[in-house]
């Protein structure tokens, strides 16, 4: 759960900035998952606005996704059950839990690199810039935020709860699957974005997501 409540906590920012792009389901499930028990996903739709051929053309998107993509890693570091490392779940090796994640960040910042006419040191100042701001700049405010991860730890043990008892109620499927949407969905949104605003997250991924788009523009789009 923390994984992919890590990816709906920027993603829920997104959507704030493009009311054409919503959230489908956050999906949950125990079959099919690479190097873990469980897995799922964050499902943003629709697809076409999101497809990285649409993506790099906006600096703002791009670096929304820039921070939502690790984020499901972060956030499992710090407080998940598994006890793992960032950089050992956000990684490019083949039993790394984000490697996928991992894969689609670097695979946008090629394709943005890639796409505009950029010189040899702008993409280099692009690649630093987009490592510090992202790697260390958020790593660290988010990692300081104690009172957030409290309260949000207490969200996720229940929505966690929620789960099992429904997956025992089904007695134990080895193909099991739980989905957050429509109204289940908006009310655990509202309460998630409250929490965000309310103990400094917001704050982070706003000033930050500033930073790297200015970055992005400066660099790469030149808009």
């Amino acid at each position: 759960m923390w994984h992919e409540i890590g990816h709906l906590l920027v993603d829920l920012k997104l959507i704030e900035k493009y009311p054409e792009i919503s959230i489908k389901e956050i999906l949950i499930r125990n079959y099919e998952c690479e190097n873990v028990s469980w897995c799922g996903w964050v499902d943003l739709e629709p697809k076409s606005k999101l497809d990285y051929k649409e993506v790099i053309k906006d600096a703002s998107l791009a670096a929304f996704k820039f921070f939502s993509l690790p984020n499901g890693c972060l956030l499992q570091a710090q407080k998940g059950s598994d006890n793992i490392e960032f950089n050992d779940c956000f990684a490019f090796k083949r039993d790394a839990i984000g490697k996928g994640d991992h894969d689609k960040f670097w695979e946008l910042a090629y394709q943005l690199s890639c796409a505009y006419k950029v010189t040899n040191d702008e993409k280099k100042a692009f690649y630093k810039d987009l490592n510090i701001i992202v790697f260390e700049k958020y790593i660290t405010e988010v990692s300081r935020l104690n009172d957030f991860q409290k309260e949000l730890g207490k969200v996720i043990t229940r929505e966690s709860k929620v789960i099992l008892d429904d997956y025992i109620a089904k007695e134990t499927p080895d193909d099991y699957s739980f989905k957050f949407e429509g109204d289940y969905l908006v009310d655990l949104s509202k309460e998630l974005t409250s929490l965000m605003i309310d103990n400094g997250f917001t704050d982070i991924v706003e000033d930050l997501h500033l930073e790297l788009t200015t970055i992005i523009t400066k660099y790469i789009i030149k808009k």
